[in-house]
């Protein structure tokens, strides 16, 4: 049994079916598993921190399979503990404490999952949950109850749009443009974009998206030409 309220729940039945002398030991018995239960079976998680389950009993997993699927397999579990109390049989499992996913401010915070089924040839980007790679999604600044068995956080500058100047927007993932050759490519394709970013602060993944400021009295080609002469390419890794 891996929940100790089960053993404590059979034992108080037995207390109540047994005679006088017995019940006094089985009192006595049920004291003392409470102290091994509560200086054993406890994981206090603090605050800003979560505890990562580790299954040490259970079903084997593939040698290709990362994360346990469920509590029932062996292996690193992908569901954390939160700030609380809990109580698990160290016979079968196992358990670290570490502090929450931390993003300050002034910073933007790009996840890349670390499991999961690999990208097709030349993408980065993944677009289910079930691949690995760069998440499009950005975390602001905050904390994150975030499994790092699972995804690495890695911190990155907001772009800031200074007053005077627009923003000048490259894609850098996403379906390649029907016409690669041309300097203003349709929303949503890979190259530089039409639309434009005014003055301000934006959160955007800089493996995604690239923005190269540009005076906001310069002109479409102007500004397309910059972008492009501006390019460069990012790697990330997904190991740990």
């Amino acid at each position: 049994m891996d929940r100790p309220s089960d053993f404590i729940a059979n034992a108080a039945d037995l207390v109540k079916r047994a005679g006088p002398g017995l019940a006094g030991g089985l009192v006595l018995a049920l004291v003392l598993f409470g102290y091994i239960v509560y200086t054993q079976f406890r994981i206090d998680v603090p605050s800003k921190h979560i505890a990562i389950l580790i299954r040490k009993t259970g079903e084997d997993i593939p040698n290709q399979v990362e994360v346990a699927p469920s509590e029932d397999h062996k292996g690193v579990q992908a569901k954390v503990l939160t700030e609380g109390r809990y109580f698990y049989n160290p016979y079968s499992w196992d358990w670290e404490v570490v502090p929450m996913v931390e993003v300050p401010a002034g910073k933007l915070g790009v996840v890349v999952r670390l499991h999961g089924d690999d990208l097709g040839y030349g993408e980065f980007v993944a677009k289910e949950p079930n691949q690995k790679g760069i998440v499009q999604e950005v975390l602001r600044p905050g904390r994150y109850p975030l499994n790092p068995y699972l995804v690495k956080v890695e911190q990155h500058e907001p772009v800031t749009i200074p007053a005077g100047f627009k923003g000048v927007i490259t894609n850098l993932s996403g379906p390649m443009p029907e016409k690669p050759n041309e300097l203003l490519v349709p929303a949503g394709k890979r190259g530089v974009q039409e639309a434009t970013l005014k003055p301000g602060t934006y959160y955007l993944n800089p493996y995604t998206v690239r923005v190269t400021p540009s005076t906001a009295g310069a002109s479409a080609s102007t500004s397309a030409r910059a972008a492009t002469w501006g390019s460069r390419r990012r790697t990330v890794s997904t190991s740990r």
